[in-house]
């Protein structure tokens, strides 16, 4: 038996069209060239990092005066010696805001370090949009339920975040920090198969939805 699909894949590109974040724009990059002592930013890193007057894929000396202390520790951890994995997590006030923050650096070459700047309420955000369709499509019930899910490979392979709603509709406990277990999660897809007659349909359908993600087709 096959399921009725009551969102289809055109109401998700039309949706996301419109949105006013996705999840792409919570991740920043920034080209810092250590020798050169110049900088470069990218649209999404400028807007996350919220300095006035910086103008993206341009070259700005270090000592440039729009950039903070914050900033500037960014970039002089990039100066040193790090593990491939080098990660460090910071928060900033922004217009009386906390945001918080992972930063990922990548030696490209002798000369060039690539700094990945995550903000994490940009990432949840993109939830509290997907909340916003279901009410929109949801007829004053509950039809559709979103989540945002990611797997942060340099930190573990075992677990991976989630965002509220996932766990709550598979009936897990909510982990405060949004870390959870993937062997745990498993555990709960394992005890679905014995209950749904849509279990194998739908392993399918999300196997053909990753590769199709994958392969830059969705």
């Amino acid at each position: 038996m096959k399921t009725k699909r009551i969102i289809t894949e055109q109401d998700a590109r039309d949706f996301f069209k419109t949105s006013l974040n996705t999840i792409e724009e919570a991740i920043g990059i920034i080209q810092y060239f250590i020798y050169d002592e110049k900088v470069v930013f990218d649209d999404n890193s400028i807007n996350l990092i919220n300095i006035r007057g910086l103008k993206p894929h341009f070259f700005y000396d270090i000592q440039n005066k729009y950039f903070d202390s914050l900033l500037l520790q960014l970039l002089d951890k990039a100066k040193g010696e790090f593990e491939e994995n080098y990660e460090f997590e910071f928060s900033k006030i922004c217009n009386s805001k906390t945001l918080h923050y992972c930063v990922k650096y990548e030696r490209t070459n002798h000369n060039t370090v690539t700094i990945y700047l995550v903000n994490y309420e940009r990432l949840y955000e993109t939830e509290k949009q997907l909340e916003l369709f279901s009410r929109v499509v949801g007829s004053g019930i509950s039809m559709f339920a979103g989540s945002t899910w990611w797997i942060d490979s340099d930190r573990s392979t075992n677990h991976f975040f989630q965002s509220d709603n996932g766990p709550k509709i598979l009936g897990m406990e909510i982990s405060e920090n949004k870390f959870y277990s993937v062997n745990e999660f498993q555990k709960v897809r394992n005890r679905a198969g014995k209950f749904s007659e849509f279990y194998e349909e739908s392993l399918e359908a999300e196997a053909a939805s990753f590769f199709r993600m994958k392969n830059c087709e969705t």
